[in-house]
């Protein structure tokens, strides 16, 4: 980040296209980790413990946000990249991360309200 923002003051575009091209690689791999820690989250409601329910609830929903942040720190670089490729290939993953983080909410989402349902059940 700090390297950006030298590079915008220097005013040279080739040099800004670099740095935000390194600035966008860090939460380009924390989403795509991110992703990975949803989709086991996703899977212990699923097939974990009921003990661990609301604690695999709880990261899926931390890991979407995780997701959805570092793509933010993308987007706000991607008007900086000159090269048109490098710049393709960041927004054909950001769409990916983004898609697949709000397809597996859904079906935790589900999950989710399958779990409030049985609870209010067994209350009754």
């Amino acid at each position: 980040f700090l390297a950006l923002m030298e590079a915008y003051r220097s005013k040279d575009p080739a040099q800004i296209s670099r740095k935000a091209i390194d600035a966008s690689q860090v939460p380009l791999r924390t989403a795509e980790r991110c992703l990975e820690s949803l989709t086991l989250a996703v899977e212990l409601l699923e097939k974990g413990a009921r003990s661990v329910f609301t604690d695999s609830a709880s990261a899926v929903l931390l890991a979407w946000a995780g997701i959805h942040s570092a793509l933010l720190n993308v987007s706000i670089n991607l008007p900086s990249i000159t090269d048109e490729k490098i710049k393709e290939e960041f927004i054909q993953k950001r769409f990916y991360y983004a898609q697949k983080a709000d397809e597996l909410l859904h079906l935790a989402r589900e999950k989710i309200r399958q779990w409030q349902e049985n609870l209010e059940g067994e209350k009754r």
